[in-house]
């Protein structure tokens, strides 16, 4: 009897091993290979890319008592093959009373996008659309093409694109925007970075004035309006890549309030090496290389996790692994890649 009871139970317990090797091996797809069509499927919905940015600037539509500077940005995300997978159209148009020689500062200096439907192009639009919905529409024409495409785009004396496609649904000059388009192709410093297909991209411009200076009848005084760009790819809110750049335009004015040519080279990061602040780092570091370094910091942050970077009563970071290859003021771009990370 008592060898009965231990047979039955031996059967028993070989078929439970039996059963959890039978189940085991169809977890592994019935090979005995480790089941990796979760990881194969998240590895085919991630792809390699390049964020780029071009901004161009133009000081020609000052007019006597009135500094004004536009600066057209196109943030891109180029595919493996060159091609605009994602495209973002913004204009910060900064204007500043000079009348008398006396700046008027603190303005209002929200981009194009971010006034939306207080810019008030819609009653004078052909098509009835603001500024911001024609932008967009662009950037949907945009994507999938090529930078040849882009050169060809042709455009009527107006600057308005006589393509037909694009014109069905933005009407406004493109000639600036087809401008930093290029630029943003030819960026030098693009940042290239491997990430799903829903990464988006998120853009601010924050323009600060405190630079300006008055005129006088000896000495022309100066519109500074200088603005940070923060350009970024993210993903499920987390950055994937970042550029930081910076445009420190300048309007000379006299007394009278008439304003002279535009003071400009190009933003920090085009002037490269020509910026000239090597020299004076403490770490050997040009300006373009810090920025670089602290995009690099912040890679795969949240926008909680950029607030959290401590900085000195000087705007300079203090964490140890941030400063070691970034001793210039980041608070400015904290706030950029701030404003940027919480929407278009």
């Amino acid at each position: 009897m008592k060898k009965e009871i231990i047979t039955k139970y031996a059967r028993c317990a070989a078929a439970l091993l039996l059963t959890v090797c039978i189940l085991s091996s169809c977890s592994r797809g019935g090979n005995g290979d480790t089941d990796t069509s979760n990881a194969d499927s998240s590895a085919s919905d991630r792809g390699e890319y390049t964020l780029r940015l071009g901004v161009c600037a133009s000081g020609d539509s000052s007019s006597n008592g009135s500094a004004r500077i536009d600066l057209t940005a196109a943030v891109l995300i180029c595919d493996k093959d060159g091609k605009i997978a994602k495209c973002y159209i913004d204009c910060a148009e900064n204007t500043m009373s000079v009348k008398g020689g006396s700046a008027e500062t603190d303005n209002d200096y929200r981009t194009k996008r971010e006034m939306g439907d207080d810019y008030k192009m819609k009653s004078a639009s052909k098509l009835g659309k603001e500024w911001y919905e024609q932008a967009e529409y662009f950037d949907n024409w945009a994507q999938g093409k090529t930078k040849t495409q882009i050169e060809e785009l042709k455009l009527k004396s107006g600057g308005s694109a006589e393509d037909t496609d694009l014109s069905a649904g933005c009407t406004v000059s493109v000639s600036d925007i087809k401008e930093a388009v290029l630029k943003a192709f030819d960026d030098s410093r693009a940042v290239s970075f491997s990430a799903a297909d829903a990464c988006e991209i998120r853009f601010a411009a924050l323009t600060d004035d405190s630079k300006t200076q008055n005129a006088t009848d000896t000495k022309k005084g100066t519109a500074a309006m200088t603005t940070t760009f923060a350009a970024l790819a993210v993903t499920d809110g987390r950055i994937s890549a970042a550029v930081i750049d910076t445009a420190e335009p300048k309007l000379p004015f006299s007394s009278d309030g008439s304003v002279d040519q535009m003071d400009y080279s190009g933003t920090k990061r085009e002037l490269g090496n020509d910026y000239g602040m090597k020299a004076a780092s403490k770490i050997g570091k040009e300006w373009y290389e810090q920025q670089e370094f602290f995009c690099n910091y912040i890679k795969g942050m949240t926008e909680d996790e950029v607030d959290a970077v401590s900085t000195d009563a000087d705007g300079k970071p203090k964490e140890a692994d941030l400063s070691s290859g970034c001793t210039v003021a980041v608070k400015d771009y904290i706030t950029a890649v701030k404003t940027a990370m919480k929407g278009k």
